[in-house]
């Protein structure tokens, strides 16, 4: 802002004489803009098409938690770590391959954005074609709702080819694609208008928001200092300090010995930071819950006390 106004008042005489600030722009050092980010894409992609790939296997067949729920998804964050922590330190060691932070955050945020691509098509197939299967002359869907329905967002009623999607395809069967063409072209060209409407959204605001108002994003802070933009300083000092493992320590050691303890019955089982608790502020207030969620604890020592005051007021309120 002192530049500019030395620009209107005659001090400088054109724009290309005005200091860049890096400080406000950690990803754009002159070192960093010179780097080219073709290995961020392919990571990113990789990435991307590894999350969805084991996806399908995580919740289908093994039927474990799902890795996109999440505000950060641990399928994203957690091979993020793996390559931070563990490819990129050996890349750099025996080679010139380690990836810069520029990189870093790119094949983040390109395996960030379609990490939630499979669980939406799975919800989208699932809700076209649910209809037709769980429709009974006890709940008279074919008599009160089919008819409110426009045909063209719903699969055929195809008989047993509809039932293979919740049931699982027979075996020597194959996909029956061609039920699913239509209504899939439908729900996405809705979800695609959704999706352009919210990037159109995030245009408008990203200017009050970044260049006035100055925002803090806690999580997208964290995925830098965990990617050095900052400085390769700041980050060892981050990843290397008492108090980061003393973090790491306290929500492992809960998450491993509720894990043991839930498959011993007998075994004592910590509730802290897995459970939560209904509290009552009085006979006729509403109840509400609470817990201590670890990883939201990790990301508020990003995020400015105004804006953790208001979630915490409006938590109450709500």
């Amino acid at each position: 802002m002192q530049a500019q106004a030395a620009l209107r008042i005659g001090l400088l005489e054109d724009e290309d004489q005005i200091p860049f600030d890096y400080g406000q722009h950690p990803l754009t050092t002159p070192l960093e803009l010179k780097t080219p980010i073709r290995r961020g894409i392919a990571l990113g992609l990789t990435l991307a098409v590894g999350v969805n790939a084991i996806i399908p296997y995580t919740q289908h067949a093994i039927r474990t938690t799902s890795l996109v729920e999440s505000t950060i998804p641990m399928g994203v964050l957690i091979p993020f770590l793996f390559f931070v922590f563990i490819i990129n330190p050996i890349l750099g060691r025996f080679s010139n391959l380690r990836f810069t932070s520029r990189e870093l955050v790119v094949a983040f945020a390109i395996s960030f954005v379609p990490a939630h691509v499979n669980e939406v098509l799975g919800r989208v197939i699932g809700a076209s074609s649910v209809m037709h299967y769980m429709a009974s002359p006890e709940n008279g869907w074919a008599e009160f709702v089919f008819e409110r329905v426009p045909p063209w967002l719903m699969v055929p009623d195809a008989g047993e080819p509809v039932s293979w999607f919740h049931e699982g395809l027979p075996t020597g069967q194959s996909i029956p694609w061609n039920l699913y063409v239509t209504p899939l072209l439908w729900w996405l060209s809705f979800l695609s208008a959704i999706g352009l409407g919210c990037i159109a959204l995030g245009s408008i605001m990203r200017s009050q928001w970044v260049d006035r108002e100055r925002i803090p994003f806690p999580f997208a802070r964290v995925i830098e200092d965990l990617a050095g933009t900052h400085g390769q300083e700041a980050r060892h000092a981050l990843v290397h300090g008492r108090l980061f493992w003393i973090g790491f320590a306290i929500p492992a050691f809960v998450i491993l010995w509720y894990m043991f303890s839930y498959s011993r019955p007998d075994f004592p089982i910590i509730r802290l930071g897995i459970l939560g608790t209904n509290y009552s502020l009085g006979r006729h207030l509403p109840r509400f819950r609470a817990h201590i969620y670890f990883p939201m604890v990790g990301f508020a020592y990003f995020t400015d006390l105004s804006v953790l005051l208001s979630i915490w007021v409006f938590y109450i309120l709500t």
